[in-house]
């Protein structure tokens, strides 16, 4: 063997996933919620500024409101990982 299929070789299994190896669907379930958390804890408070910023603007409503909504939102987006978190647990678990 030559000193470059040698050094393939060893780069392959350091990897430590082999390439024929297909994802679980459990796995592939885990992944995609680890890529939705970020969004959820970004978009939810965003959303709940948002719509405290129009309740201010619009209907003249004290100016602690939106920062009112957007804790409201940050709760709801922390409740909603846990139920995420607890979803993706049962089903991994059975």
């Amino acid at each position: 063997m030559s000193n470059d299929e040698e050094n393939r070789g060893h780069h392959s299994e350091s990897e430590g996933q082999s390439s024929d190896r297909k994802k679980t669907f459990g796995e592939l379930v885990r992944e995609r919620a680890l890529l939705a958390a970020p969004t959820i804890v970004i978009v939810y408070p965003l959303v709940g500024w948002f719509l405290g910023w129009l309740t201010v603007k619009y209907w003249e409503w004290p100016y602690w409101v939106p920062i009112l909504t957007m804790v409201a939102a940050l709760v709801q987006a922390i409740r909603e990982l846990v139920k995420l978190s607890k979803h993706i647990y049962n089903n991994n678990s059975n």
